[in-house]
């Protein structure tokens, strides 16, 4: 170590924020250091401090106490100090003593850090080098943007997610059935949007009984915490508004969060509300149950004019008098905002005017008129015959197929060039992909239905008439057991008298005593009659169970699901309110107890639904009672013996029940009159709506919406990402790395919590009390309350960007024993990145590659890099003492620095073929894709110009940062043979 003198400049090793320090004193063997930048003295022994000489040479840019920049052209020695002869930028000579060099200087880059001792442990260099490896891998992954989802891998869901995603503003509409998961889609297409920067605002407007279902469902699947602008929210948002420091004008609240949810109906009742709201910029706009938004077209013939003043949205539509204010802000939404993601019923619930009317949101150039519109769905029509016999034929011969092709020579040269007499497996692909390109609605639409589907379970209808209590029908003229009242009784009586007299709570005692061991879900209309259920059962019988409604917390609501997620000590009964079970699937449940009927055909297939779904692995059984001589009796028999809803899927139901609904509610008021005939209408009615909605399923619609082959390809990404790449050896790791406590948990799960030894204070995500984790997926499908980590986890992605933003692993040195390298020999590696400062939403990384240039140079500047490589150096290295390190590096600074020289030559050489690669990924992900639609485009009109137009300008500004990328040095190692 250098002879201490007061005045020379030091650094701190372990706190290298605390900038450059100068020796206030020398007392034997011992300094104190004063550091100017932080006002903070330190005492050091000298034999052993974490300090480092600081001392610059010739070529080197310095700066002085009033930050002025020079260039040392001359160092001198003066009892001990170093003057420092150099240039200011206009040429002018200057003398500066050591003792007037800038304080706030941090030796943060890996060349300065290295030549002044400040040294990590080999550990740390190699995490920081496989990091970088990792990221680059994570970024060209053709399935990035969708590994962060808590989900099952289905396959229709990941194709229309990674179909969706990857478009620059996509504008769609999902519309699959009902259990299908259109939210989980809508999920995964957010995640991967805002994942990969290609969005970073989002609003998602939903109905009022929807927004905790959507506020949990983003936060638990997809780690996106949305804000929610209720009324109240905003009200005091507005009453103590921020004002922008620089403008001096008052902030939009709704400008003051990137991602919002917002109830439609909420906001629809406060003029100001929507005027904020519209005048807000959006990248991404989600509308759930967009059919129920009203609209009517007076003059087919005609669009409406584009909306120019926001203040106007009550007149900017295509007919202000019978289009709902719902339509109109969702219209004015969609006009200035690029994605759009409409989430609706299926065309056979909403009708085709309303389907149509979703049509245009999305694109009004395109969808302008409900005549046109109606004639092309008709045309559409002719093709099915071709498509049916694709798709079903076994053996189908040329001659049968030519006749179907609608005279479409292109289609029919490709089948007379088929050499065998019966059209081939390739032959058949090749045309349903051209049929799908060249008449499907796909660009715009995706609907999966279950009949193109397999795997869902069957359902098992157990019903249980009960007679109706005196308690129900009192002799005043207020029954109870009649009308919308009927259907839940129990809520007009004190708890004490209905739970005594109540027939389906004797019931439900022998249920549950029948079920025992089973894992039951039970659903009531309401939270008071769930939690007293719950109380009572629990508190008569000791019933080990759960309650579940909205009037809980999120954290509640996950302890008591993982409660009755557990298989030996868990609860055997989940009570649940219709709104607190919204968004919740139980498939390890086969049991589901109706307490009531809901007054809604899709509340009764939303209910079925959380057991009912892709995974389900057993039939399902569904408990329903109904009081005799109530409405609920006349309900259910319109439900199970006119829509057959129970045991089959139906997703036109509603449209049956609101052609029925007056007749309907009159039975229910007047029970005597409900007759056979009643419901045998009801059936027929049925019956020749399925039949229709067989015959015009659109199977071209339902190929597009999931490609079985490329579907099940991504799935099969996703699953090989999760598991060539170990997460749980490089997060172990990283934990270490930050100093943060971990405790296995159980397998692939780890309990993680805060230490005293932590590197920074803060650590993404990191709870004080800590947080379980798991990198089983399954294990996170049925235990709400454990983190599920994956490679896109905002703690693992934070983490990573914490660890490569850093100085942490950038310089190390070690030793290295090779016969044939005479001993003092060095070798220094370095590792580089191409870098571009590009905005988010390009994603630059996804083309131009990110993992580390690697040069490995001797004395003589020769690269090898091929020769030796990094997995063998590491077999070969030692680690050498700081200590030891620091003495040796003193001895061979000049050296070493010429070897930094001979990298950063050597490293500049493979720059051109790297940003070549780039190019050509460019032309290979983005270019093929633009040809194809460029060709498309003169085939089929849903294939937007404007999206034509986005790709080719996002292709020339990806072009423009990739050629504008530079090196940037990442670490170093210097080796030293021994």
């Amino acid at each position: 170590m250098s002879e201490a003198v007061v005045g020379q400049r030091w650094v701190s090793h372990n706190e290298a924020n605390l900038g450059l320090g100068m020796i206030q004193s020398v007392e034997g063997r011992r300094v104190e250091l004063y550091f100017p930048a932080v006002n903070e003295s330190r005492h050091y022994a000298l034999d052993n401090a974490p300090i480092s000489r600081i001392t610059y040479d010739v070529g080197d840019p310095i700066s002085d106490m009033d930050d002025v920049q020079y260039q040392i052209v001359e160092v001198i020695e003066q009892n001990g100090l170093m003057i420092y002869c150099c240039e200011d930028a206009e040429g002018q000579e200057h003398k500066l003593s050591e003792l007037h060099l800038n304080s706030f200087v941090q030796f943060n880059s890996p060349d300065k850090r290295l030549l002044n001792g400040q040294l990590d442990n080999e550990a740390s260099y190699l995490l920081r080098y496989e990091t970088f490896q990792q990221l680059d891998l994570l970024r060209q992954s053709p399935v990035s943007g969708l590994l962060g989802a808590r989900v099952e891998l289905l396959p229709h869901q990941l194709y229309i997610a990674h179909e969706v995603a990857q478009r620059v503003a996509p504008r769609v509409l999902l519309a699959d059935e009902v259990g299908l998961g259109k939210t989980i889609e809508a999920g995964m297409i957010l995640h991967h949007q805002l994942h990969t920067g290609q969005a970073s605002r989002v609003m998602i407007l939903v109905p009022d009984s929807l927004v905790h279902q959507w506020l949990v469902e983003m936060l638990r699947r997809f780690n996106l915490r949305f804000a929610l602008y209720d009324e109240s929210r905003f009200a005091a948002l507005t009453e103590s508004p921020d004002i922008d420091l620089d403008t001096g004008e008052v902030v939009n609240p709704f400008e003051m969060e990137q991602l919002v949810i917002c109830s439609l109906d909420g906001v629809l009742k406060h003029s100001d509300m929507q005027r904020q709201l519209a005048e807000s910029n959006w990248d991404l706009v989600v509308v759930d149950e967009a059919h129920h938004l009203h609209w009517s077209e007076v003059n087919s013939g005609e669009k409406s004019e584009p909306v120019v003043e926001v203040d106007d949205i009550d007149s900017a539509s295509t007919n202000s008098e019978t289009t709902g204010q719902d339509y109109r802000l969702v219209e004015q939404l969609s006009r200035q905002t690029k994605g759009l993601l409409l989430l609706t019923a299926t065309p056979e619930q909403a009708g085709l005017e309303s389907h149509f009317a979703r049509l245009r949101l999305l694109d009004p150039d395109r969808f302008h008129n409900f005549e046109e519109f109606k004639k092309e769905a008709a045309e559409q029509q002719k093709w099915q015959p071709a498509i049916e016999s694709l798709i079903s034929a076994d053996d189908l011969p040329k001659e049968e197929l030519l006749p179907l092709l609608q005279g479409d020579a292109e289609l029919e040269k490709l089948v007379k060039d088929d050499d065998e007499a019966l059209v081939s497996e390739l032959t058949r692909e090749t045309l349903l992909n051209m049929l799908i390109d060249q008449h499907g609605t796909g660009r715009v639409l995706f609907r999966n239905t279950r009949a193109a589907m397999t795997n869902f379970p069957k359902r098992q209808l157990h019903t249980y008439s009960l007679n109706c209590p005196e308690i129900y029908q009192p002799d005043d003229d207020e029954p109870m057991n009649v009308g919308n009242s009927g259907l839940t009784p129990e809520i007009h009586l004190a708890p004490e008298v209905w739970l005594k007299r109540d027939p389906r709570i004797e019931w439900l005692e022998s249920i549950f005593e029948q079920l025992k061991g089973e894992k039951i879900l039970l659903i009531a209309h309401h939270r008071d009659t769930a939690l007293n259920l719950q109380q009572y059962f629990a508190r008569k019988f000791a019933l080990r169970s759960a309650c579940f409604h909205e009037g809980m917390s999120i954290f509640e609501r996950d302890r008591a699901a993982a409660y009755f997620a557990e298989r030996e000590e868990g609860a055997d009964v989940l009570f649940c309110s219709e709104i607190g079970s919204e968004g919740r699937n139980f498939q390890f449940a086969h049991h589901l107890v109706f307490f009531d009927i809901p007054n809604n055909p899709d509340l009764v297939e939303q209910r079925i639904g959380r057991l009912d779904r892709i995974g389900q692995t057993q039939t399902i059984n569904l408990h329903v009672p109904f009081l005799n001589g109530s409405s609920q009796e006349v309900l259910f028999r319109f439900y199970n013996e006119g829509l057959g809803l129970f045991e089959k899927s139906f997703s036109a139901g509603f449209a049956v029940y609101q052609n029925f609904e007056e007749q309907l509610l009159h039975y229910m008021h007047h029970l005597n009159e409900l007759s056979d005939a009643f419901i045998g209408e009801v059936k027929s009615n049925v019956q020749e709506l399925r039949s229709d909605m067989e015959k015009g399923r659109d199977r071209l619609l339902e190929l597009n919406s999931c490609r079985q082959p490329q579907a099940n390809l991504i799935v099969e990404q996703v699953a090989e990402q999760e598991q060539a790449n170990s997460l749980a050896d490089f997060f172990e790791r990283l934990l270490e790395e930050f100093g943060v406590e971990q405790e296995e948990h159980s397998s692939l799960s780890w309990v993680i919590r805060p230490s005293d030894h932590m590197k920074h204070s803060y650590f993404p995500g990191l709870k004080e009390d800590g947080n379980t984790v798991t990198l089983d997926r399954m294990k996170a499908l049925s235990r709400d309350d454990i983190e599920f980590l994956t490679w896109e986890h905002p703690m693992v992605v934070e983490a990573m960007e914490m660890l490569i933003d850093s100085d942490s692993g950038n310089a190390t040195v070690g030793t290295i024993s090779v016969n044939g390298l005479k001993p003092g020999t060095l070798l220094l590696e370095a590792l580089y990145t191409l870098e571009s400062i590009a905005p988010k939403h390009l994603q630059i990384h996804r083309y131009l590659s990110q993992a580390p240039i690697r040069v490995l140079v001797d004395a003589n500047g020769k690269d090898l890099s091929q020769a030796v490589k990094h997995e063998a150096l590491n077999q070969l290295s030692q680690p050498l003492k700081r200590k030891i390190a620091r003495q040796v590096l003193q001895q061979v600074k000049p050296q070493t620095e010429q070897l930094v020289q001979h990298a950063q030559q050597k490293a500049q050489l493979k720059v051109p073929e790297i940003k070549q690669s780039a190019t050509q990924r460019v032309d290979k992900l983005l270019g093929g894709e633009l040809k194809r639609l460029q060709q498309l485009k003169s085939k089929n009109p849903n294939i937007r110009e404007s999206e034509i137009e986005s790709i080719e300008n996002f292709i020339q500004q990806v072009l423009v940062h990739v050629e504008k990328s530079s090196l940037q040095l990442q670490g170093l190692r210097l080796m030293v043979a021994s």
